[in-house]
């Protein structure tokens, strides 16, 4: 017991220093080292904590001069194995300490270079690195060059006489640059002999790395508090400056602001905005604050040693490649490059169909984020496409409307390659639309569907004492034959369209919930599929008595009656059943009860349905007792009389269902037995 304590007690201890041991003044080496060894005592005490827990950890505890690394960490879009973390944070921390000296952080701080230049000149340059927000670097490089290796270069070179106007390194010509090649290759760019050849001209060349002299570049500082330009020419919309009148550097300067504005940086999927640019006539160069660009533009920017990404935070879709010049990362030039670009001007057909005939709106959403391709205008149409994607308009709601029962009733047979046990192939159905109360009528053959009719329109004039306005059905032949009927009495006769049957989605919807439920039924107790004659009739019983939201959550019983259903009469499917049956003894020795299988409700009685398994009667009982959790055609040994094939049929079945009594005073009688 004791030992179990000092265990638990030593992974509480670990788990803490886990979350509290911060880096510090510690290199990264000696931390990762650290949260390495507690992850390792935490998995000998029987208590190992993931990788992906551990990289947590140590992210969360490196400190603010780590924040950007940590940000762009935070997005990764796949968790980051805890080897590749220490090789990002040791060239992180290699890339810091390369920096001489470290700025302040002020309240308004602009961190820019004092002296800038894109040619390597005899002189003092002193270069920034963009750091973490709220600090930034500065470095001065030894007069004479970048370094011994740069000077040997250079001399070596020089006995050529060629110096590189893209990259100012001697020894080369523009036509053979390395890094011209890359960087064009990287674009997808092309230059022309004549640009080739006219070397003698630098702005060519300058065009696709840098800016003309009126064209400033854009230096991503993650040290800035706020973007900044030195010409408001820059701006694409500007005004006076009405807030303090300067900005501090981290050396301690002031510099005047003279207006301010905004702009717009171009990139692959949607322009990125600049807002609130401060102008400062007194800077060298133009800044964009990275603090101030994610937060705008909801993007976050990964960095690497030649070059950088800005990303959509939300997709992590590439937005935007810079590239590092001289150590200082900066915006692809918004100026376009003066050189032949291979640039497609399709018309809408032919990008049409070389995207394999997408849906219009597609196809304008490409032709938006590719200026490429040529515009798709709204009128634009595919032959092809109306004659090979014909389909069926989308349905809007019936515009058929009832404000009391019977005004309109739905109708439509249904019928199945298999006769029911008692003889029937079809059903048809008649649905009132304002309260959802469905009837059903077995049928032998369609054609029955005229004589069935007109004792429905008994059953609604006579017990209900109303009668049908308007019948919708569809244009089967069993039902044209009702057309003289339905003229000689003055109904209305809606039909659907040819191959429509979703205007009739009353009956439609009505038929697959009677089906689905009458299956569920018969699967559920067991029961040969000969019998869905009386599960779909038993389905309508309950779904007349389930309540529906379309009638505001009350049951089509209610909304037809006007009170709510017996649910307490309701008994299982299929299930065991003793009905009484002295009645039918012949002498008062006999058993007074057999074996039964419920089968269902009678619709013109208050009585149940029951088959007798040995002798294959069906009865009509009141008095019967059930046994819910007993389905005696689930288990073929226990009652091995049972008709379980498919091709059995009833000896005795019940004649057609007989009219309700037809005066209104018995409805509550009416409402008892359904």
């Amino acid at each position: 017991m004791s030992y179990a304590n000092t265990s638990r007690g030593r992974v509480v201890s670990l788990k803490a220093k886990l979350a509290k041991n911060s880096k510090g003044s510690k290199s990264v080496i000696e931390f990762l080292h650290e949260m390495r060894a507690i992850a390792d005592d935490l998995a000998l005490a029987q208590s190992p904590i993931s990788e992906e827990d551990l990289v947590v950890h140590v992210i969360t505890q490196l400190g603010d001069e780590f924040n950007s690394i940590v940000a762009a960490l935070r997005v990764h879009e796949t968790p980051i194995a805890f080897s590749e973390l220490s090789n990002i944070l040791t060239d992180f921390e290699r890339m810091m300490k390369e920096n001489d000296a470290v700025h302040q952080s002020l309240l308004a701080t602009a961190n820019v270079t004092q002296k800038h230049t894109f040619k390597h000149q005899n002189s003092d340059r002193q270069f920034h690195t963009p750091g973490d927000q709220g600090w930034s670097s500065n470095f001065r490089r030894p007069r004479g060059g970048q370094s011994n290796n740069y000077n040997r270069h250079a001399s070596n070179g020089n006995r050529s006489g060629h110096v590189c106007q893209y990259c100012n390194y001697p020894g080369h010509q523009v036509r053979t640059c390395r890094k011209l090649a890359r960087f064009l290759k990287s674009n997808n760019l092309q230059l022309s002999d004549s640009q080739f050849n006219h070397t003698t001209s630098p702005s060519v060349i300058n065009n696709t790395t840098m800016s003309p002299p009126d064209h400033q570049p854009w230096l991503f500082d993650s040290g800035a508090s706020h973007h900044a330009t030195p010409n408001h020419s820059s701006l694409q919309s500007f005004s006076d400056y009405g807030g303090p009148d300067e900005i501090h550097l981290g050396n301690g300067n002031s510099l005047r602001i003279t207006h301010i504005g905004h702009t717009t940086l171009p990139t692959s999927g949607h322009n990125l905005s600049l807002t609130n640019v401060l102008c400062v006539p007194q800077l060298r160069t133009n800044l964009i604050s990275i603090s101030k660009l994610c937060k705008s533009n909801h993007v976050y920017v990964e960095f690497f040693p030649s070059y950088f990404l800005v990303k959509d935070l939300r997709t992590g879709m590439s937005l935007m490649r810079g590239q590092n010049i001289h150590d200082v990362y900066y915006a692809p030039f918004s100026c376009p490059p003066q050189i032949n670009v291979t640039k497609l001007s399709l018309p809408a057909s032919d990008l049409h169909h070389r995207l394999g005939h997408p849906a219009n709106k597609t196809l304008r959403l490409i032709g938006r984020s590719n200026n490429s391709f040529s515009s798709v205008p709204s009128s634009f149409y595919c032959t092809s496409c109306n004659i090979n994607k014909s389909h069926k308009l989308p349905f809007s709601r019936n515009s058929l409307v009832s404000t009391k029962p019977f005004e309109l009733i739905y109708t439509n047979a249904w019928g199945t390659t298999q006769k029911s046990i008692d003889g029937y192939a079809y059903y048809v159905i008649f649905v009132d639309h304002f309260t959802k109360y469905t009837w059903l009528y077995p049928l032998r053959k369609k054609s029955d569907v005229s004589s069935v009719f007109p004792q429905y329109k008994r059953l609604v004039e006579k017990f209900f004492n109303s009668s049908i306005i308007s019948l919708f059905s569809d244009n089967g032949g069993e039902f044209q034959k009702l057309i003289p009927e339905l003229n000689s009495h003055g109904i209305s006769h809606f039909t659907t369209p040819p191959h429509t049957p979703e205007h009739n989605d009353t009956s439609e919807r009505r038929h697959r919930h009677i089906v689905e439920t009458g299956l569920s039924l018969l699967h559920h107790s067991s029961i040969p599929l000969t019998y869905w004659s009386y599960a779909f009739q038993t389905a309508v019983y309950l779904i007349n008595r389930l309540p529906t939201p379309i009638l505001g959550n009350k049951s089509p019983f209610e909304s037809l009656f006007s009170q709510l259903p017996n649910y307490e009469k309701l008994k299982p499917f299929g299930c065991l059943c003793f009905p009484w049956l002295r009645p039918y003894r012949r002498t008062k020795l006999e058993p007074r009860s057999s074996p039964c299988v419920f089968l269902g409700y009678s619709t013109s009685q208050s009585a149940y349905k029951c088959l007798q398994l040995d002798t294959r009667r069906l009865y009509l009982s009141r008095h019967v007792k059930f046994v819910c959790d007993i389905f005696p055609f689930t288990n073929k040994s226990l009652y091995p009389s049972v008709p379980f094939d498919n091709q059995t049929t009833l000896s005795t079945f019940p004649s057609t269902i007989s009219v309700p009594p037809p005066l209104l005073r018995h409805l509550h009688l009416w409402s008892v037995l359904m």
